[in-house]
């Protein structure tokens, strides 16, 4: 083999070479893409891993309330039990559920009062439900409205078509006739109320679709916590306008009624501060 036919080997060697170290090259660059893509979390992935984070969060909560919210639940749950401490006639069993759903409200709603630590209008909307209902069970569980209907009669309540037991209660008081609904003696419109993003409300014939949750009294015979919220409203937005009490209890001119829940209830807070 002459020189010429050996440049000629080495040169074709070169070449050969040269591809073998291209494909290696795109071949390495085209795994790590591959890599890449593999390794990048896709959209859905994030998404699933944040609902997860957050599912998780909402259990941690519900596992472990905050300590302000503990604390004021054992605060209003020992005010309950202060004002009920003299036996009373079908006093309700079930106390710390009240004083639990009471806190929930006003810490989900605005305040009446600022600054505010949420004690006062926690014990505000305690001592309401006591002057309307003395927390008794079969106003907080609705039989006084089912009892109200059997003995009703164009407009009045024959008490012999109830038990003996019944008769007892409804002697305490009638739920207005069956009207009034909850431990707060809520009176609900026949459309329902509307609960606005303000923390105000009104009748839900008014509504103008601006509503955050619209109420109707089926709902709120069912779910405590639901007619706390509309009482809270009604409570607050009566004081905030100004009338104390007044527009909660129906009272048009002078309200001895509104005025002894109010006044009660802050004089409480005063003697009975609220201490972390």
């Amino acid at each position: 083999m002459n020189r010429h036919d050996v440049m000629i080997n080495l040169s074709r060697l070169q070449i050969l070479l040269s591809g073998a170290v291209f494909v290696c090259v795109v071949a390495a660059f085209t795994s790590a893409r591959s890599s890449e893509r593999e390794s990048t979390p896709t959209t859905a992935w994030v998404e699933s891993t944040l609902l997860k984070n957050e599912q998780e969060l909402l259990r941690e909560k519900v596992r472990e309330p905050s300590a302000i919210e503990t604390a004021l639940k054992a605060y209003v749950l020992a005010s309950m039990q202060a004002w009920n401490a003299e036996p009373m006639a079908g006093t309700a069993s079930h106390l710390p559920e009240i004083a639990s759903d009471i806190v929930d409200v006003v810490l989900e709603e605005p305040c009446i009062w600022s600054p505010s630590d949420g004690s006062r209008e926690a014990i505000l909307l305690a001592r309401i439900a006591w002057w309307e209902s003395r927390f008794r069970d079969y106003v907080d569980d609705g039989n006084c409205n089912i009892w109200a209907r059997k003995c009703t009669t164009m407009g009045v309540c024959n008490l012999t078509k109830l038990s003996h037991e019944q008769q007892k209660l409804m002697m305490l008081g009638t739920c207005d006739g069956g009207i009034a609904v909850g431990i707060w003696q809520v009176h609900y419109p026949y459309l329902g109320i509307a609960l606005m993003p303000d923390g105000s409300w009104h009748n839900a014939d008014y509504d103008t679709g601006k509503a955050k949750q619209i109420v109707h009294r089926e709902e709120a015979l069912k779910d405590r916590k639901v007619n706390a919220r509309v009482a809270y409203a009604m409570a607050r937005q009566s004081i905030r306008h100004n009338a104390g009490l007044c527009q909660y209890s129906g009272e048009p001119g002078p309200c001895p009624k509104g005025d002894a829940r109010l006044s009660s209830a802050l004089s409480w807070s005063v003697k009975h501060p609220f201490h972390m």
